[in-house]
């Protein structure tokens, strides 16, 4: 009727002629449209409930309906009708959900609902009307005794899932995201059965409305005759044994327990790839706790153990341990990407020193293997909407290539150093690739393109050259048929050539060396004797110092 009015206005202001008569008139219109609908509105509140305004009652509104009736009337017998009826109905749908449940379905809000309901129903009904038709209640002791039941096993459901998650957070396994998933719909089914126990709170408090709305004390008995427990008290009872079953107690001082050591987890710095994986694991475990919502509801796992603290009393104190625990969340992932970032940027200083690497720079692989492993890279991948993540993402691809250029050039020196003899040099290329052979190992770098480096097989070849050259030196000697002392002194430096092998190498080339040189040393004293062997003894001392001493006392008799 308004909008038609004021759809009628704005055509009355089109039109210019008789224009204040025509606003006039439409006044009229508007004040008697009005005062029909406010009449209306009371007529409605004032007419006696329809059984179907009645069905959409509360069980109390209900109640309070059926004592406004004359039970003489229909509307009475309907009224008392259509209230059995729905206690039929909720408790068929109980014993269907607690005592009889089909295989494999899951208990819901509105299974919960419907047993504060049925409650409702049976004190209202049975404490307000003990002269109407009692409540045919067969099975409701079978559903409290399921409820008790249930009660108990999810409570030692509850505190068993938790400890598995603490003992995720510090043992050897990770708890999967199905079993983190599992805990927050047992414990969202646990506060919805401490909500039904709590309904006895709720329902005293309505029983009051009832007893002043209907004139009438509150938990009245039922019937004249032997004594007997009202419903409400009968209610109580079994509110206050579904409360010590549900073992609100233990379970939040262990659900405090578990954030604790999430915080814990997430403020810990990372230096391995357990750490990485312990943080990533906290990180999901509270973001479901966060954000997810189960069994219909619209809370999350953060807000029922607020509820549930704030029903005893604050015992841990729930919503400073939240708040602290998100703070830490929200600054964990800058903090790790920050420490990431620096043990990068240290690693690459160290991978950065002019090669060849001096003798006592050891690097460690233990750090280089944290960096490089697969749990840092999902961790990062985890983080990637933190500012910073992108650029540690360029500092480590530019890491490997530094290890990748750092190996070729290794590969490269001591392959020069080699072919001019600069036997030092070539040593400290190998104790430079023998330091980088461990980060080489690493997975990441076995299927990328780095050159071989196999100086086992290089010193036998070059060993092998110079056992060659003295070979033919000796060859040219023996082919002029020149025995005299001058002659044997031409093989001091081939000699010297490959002590020097084995003096500037170490150890390392005395496997490939010593054998070949032992060979030339007989080969010479077979063709000089051993009057030859004592002017090549001290042509090597002469001639190479402390390196030919060493090969003359080295050779023996």
């Amino acid at each position: 009727v308004v909008v038609q009015a004021q759809l009628f206005e704005m055509l009355l202001r089109s039109m210019w002629r008789n224009q204040q008569a025509l606003c006039q008139k439409h006044s009229e219109i508007v004040q008697r449209a009005v005062g029909s609908i406010k009449a209306w509105h009371s007529n409605a509140a004032d007419a006696p409930p329809s059984i179907d305004r009645f069905q959409a009652l509360t069980p109390l509104q209900q109640v309070i309906a059926i004592r406004e009736c004359d039970p003489r009337t229909e509307t009475y017998k309907d009224f008392l009708q259509a209230y059995h009826a729905a206690a039929t109905y909720c408790r068929n749908m109980l014993v269907q959900a607690f005592v009889k449940p089909a295989s494999g379905s899951l208990m819901d809000i509105a299974d919960c609902e419907r047993l504060k309901e049925m409650r409702r129903r049976v004190v209202f009904y049975t404490d307000a009307l003990p002269s109407a038709k009692p409540l045919w209640l067969g099975q409701m002791e079978d559903v409290e005794r399921a409820v008790f039941a249930r009660c108990q096993s999810l409570s030692k459901n509850v505190l068993s899932v938790i400890g598995s998650l603490s003992l995720s957070l510090s043992g050897p396994w990770d708890a999967d995201s199905e079993l983190v998933a599992t805990f927050v719909a047992v414990f969202e089914l646990y506060a919805l059965f401490y909500d039904t126990a709590g309904v006895y709170t709720r329902v005293q408090d309505e029983a009051i409305q009832l007893a002043t709305a209907t004139n009438t004390a509150p938990c009245a008995s039922q019937a004249s005759g032997a004594p007997q427990r009202s419903a409400l008290q009968r209610l109580k009872q079994q509110c206050e044994a579904q409360t010590t079953a549900l073992n609100l107690h233990d379970v939040l001082e262990n659900v405090a327990k578990l954030l604790r050591e999430l915080c814990r987890v997430t403020q810990k710095q990372i230096d391995c790839a357990r750490d990485a994986t312990l943080f990533m694991h906290a990180r999901d475990m509270l973001s479901q706790f966060q954000s997810t919502v189960v069994h219909g509801n619209t809370k999350s796992f953060f807000d029922r153990v607020m509820e549930l603290d704030d029903m005893s009393s604050g015992q841990i104190e729930a919503d400073k341990l939240i708040e602290m625990l998100e703070k830490a969340l929200s600054s964990a992932g800058a903090e790790t990407v920050a420490r990431i970032g620096d043990r990068v940027a240290a690693a690459t200083v160290l991978l950065e020193r002019p090669v060849p690497y001096s003798n006592n720079l050891v690097l460690e692989p233990t750090s280089f293997a944290f960096l490089f492993s697969k749990e840092t890279a999902m961790l990062l991948r985890s983080l990637e909407e933190v500012e910073g993540t992108a650029e540690l993402y360029g500092l480590m691809d530019a890491m490997k290539q530094i290890v990748i250029t750092k190996a070729d050039e290794h590969t490269k020196l001591f392959e020069d150093s080699m072919c001019f003899e600069k036997y030092d040099e070539a040593k400290r290329a190998v104790q430079g690739y023998e330091q980088l052979s461990a980060l080489l190992r690493l997975d990441i770098f076995k299927e990328l393109p780095t050159k071989q480096f196999d100086v086992e097989s290089v010193l036998r070849s070059h060993a092998l050259c110079l056992a060659e050259a003295a070979a033919e030196q000796l060859d040219t000697l023996l082919a002029a048929n020149d025995g005299s002392s001058d002659a044997v002194l031409q093989m001091v430096k081939p000699v010297l050539r490959m002590g020097k092998l084995r003096d500037g190498i170490g150890e390392r080339a005395s496997a490939s060396i010593d054998p070949l040189l032992k060979e030339v040393l007989v080969k010479i004293s077979n063709a000089f004797g051993p009057r030859g062997m004592g002017t090549l003894a001290l042509g090597l001392r002469e001639s190479g110092g402390v390196l030919g001493a060493g090969i003359v006392d080295a050779a023996g008799a």
